[in-house]
């Protein structure tokens, strides 16, 4: 988005490893049917608040934010909006994805009991609920994919996307220790990607 802005005239395109929220937001919908507000925190690096509340409200959730300007007012701000929210969303800003920041999140969620949903499998193992992430390899074949189909003489550069392909991991301990049920990983993935229940 910085690119664009800076060169609105010039042909920009992307791949990228990061989820679409929609894509993040389904999943907590799917793992948690009876959550009707969500947290988020933001740095103040510019995340798109209002695409975040949009994507929240798509899939029928309120939104809880707060913007962090620090580490120092992470805390504070993490737990103003756990008490008003079911679950957490945690997105990749990069304030809010250092190892400490990260570390704070699961720990302060976790004593709230409020299950987080991340953008990665390490977080995963760190100790949040769940997370749908793309693999880098699967990145590649899809800009390989694109390469093979695009004309050799005369490229078009596809518009930024997120990435199709993508992989759910689940912490199962965490859910069970917040009572959590995972009982058919066909449906969560079907529900994931934007399907109705079977």
């Amino acid at each position: 988005e910085r690119l664009r802005r800076r060169h609105p005239e010039a042909a920009l395109s992307a791949f990228t490893l990061d989820q679409p929220l929609d894509r993040q937001l389904r999943l907590l919908r799917a793992l948690l049917p009876e959550s009707r507000r969500v947290g988020a925190l933001v740095g103040d690096a510019g995340f798109d608040r209002e695409a975040l509340a949009s994507a929240a409200d798509r899939v029928g959730l309120a939104l809880t934010t707060a913007v962090v300007a620090g580490e120092s007012a992470l805390i504070r701000g993490l737990e103003n909006v756990l008490r008003d929210s079911d679950a957490f969303l945690a997105i990749p800003d990069p304030l809010l994805s250092s190892p400490s920041a990260a570390r704070a999140i699961l720990l302060t969620s976790y004593r709230f009991r409020k299950p987080v949903i991340a953008f990665s499998q390490a977080y995963v193992e760190a100790g949040a609920l769940a997370a749908v992430y793309t693999t880098p390899e699967q990145v590649a074949t899809e800009a390989a994919a694109w390469l093979a189909s695009t004309r050799k003489d005369k490229p078009r550069l596809p518009a930024p996307r997120g990435p199709a392909a993508f992989e759910i991991a689940i912490n199962p301990q965490v859910a069970r220790a917040l009572g959590v049920r995972v009982d058919d990983e066909g449906a969560l993935r079907r529900l994931t990607e934007g399907g109705a229940p079977r």
